[in-house]
């Protein structure tokens, strides 16, 4: 349960750190399991999508494909699909956005040596319009970071301004002349979370180290916010707590 210094902190500043939200030794298994399943072909549902960086390829033996995204996560396996109802990570939401809640996104972004993100300042919100911006997502990160080695950039309080203009030539992201100098770039640990409102403003950040970087995103919103965006998603509005429990129990 979050305290009411950290419920007040994410209203003011868009964010939420939670350290040791697992714990360290965990991380590593999920890490380790995941590499073992990206490191070769994968044979199962066409609905997963795994994308591979052709220049990381070689660069990282923990990470020789230069894997670089896993798309809709929970189709991995049933430890991954069990994550997204893992009350470690589900009761803060809870406790931000209210009871009811269902699942609206699940992803892996995997930083390969060498990484640059094209995808710069932006708001989730661009991507998971809503008709009432009740969303988050909680960053889940499997390795340390630190700026230049994929560290999360951050703009404290941007979320109060509402949605910005995405309106790059290059991609679909703000113009840094919005943000200015007004960031963080918080070093994280593997087993920490990152909660970010979805109008909170942050950067992808890039990776010069000579080791792969992974999360787990999960998003997650209330179950009364009204998807207007599209999301096709192999397991887009799941049910996944309602009166303020988890109700699905993944106990096999």
């Amino acid at each position: 349960m979050l305290t009411d210094e950290q419920k007040q902190f994410y209203i003011d500043n868009g964010y939420l750190i939670l350290r040791e939200c697992i714990p360290s030794p965990e991380a590593a298994d999920l890490r380790a399991e995941l590499f073992s399943i990206v490191n070769k072909p994968w044979a199962g549902s066409t609905r997963l999508g795994i994308l591979y960086e052709k220049g990381a390829k070689g660069k990282d033996p923990t990470n020789p494909l230069g894997a670089n995204f896993v798309m809709a996560s929970p189709l991995l396996g049933d430890r991954w699909f069990k994550l997204t109802l893992d009350e470690r990570l589900v009761n803060p939401i809870i406790d931000l956005l209210g009871p009811d809640i269902n699942l609206h996104d699940q992803k892996i972004p995997i930083k390969p040596p060498g990484h640059v993100s094209t995808q710069r300042w932006h708001q989730d919100w661009a991507y998971e319009k809503h008709d009432r911006p009740e969303l988050a997502a909680l960053l889940l990160y499997l390795d340390d970071t630190a700026p230049g080695a994929g560290a999360t950039k951050l703009a404290p309080r941007s979320h109060k301004h509402g949605p910005l203009p995405h309106d790059r030539p290059d991609t679909l992201s703000i113009e840094d002349s919005l943000i200015g100098d007004d960031w963080i770039q918080p070093e994280m640990h593997a087993g920490d979370a990152l909660i970010i409102h979805t109008w909170l403003a942050h950067s992808i950040g890039d990776n010069t180290s000579d080791t792969t970087k992974a999360m787990v995103a999960h998003v997650y919103k209330t179950q009364q916010a009204v998807d207007i965006h599209g999301n096709t998603r192999a397991m887009a509005e799941m049910p996944v707590a309602r009166g303020g429990r988890v109700v699905l129990k993944a106990d096999w």
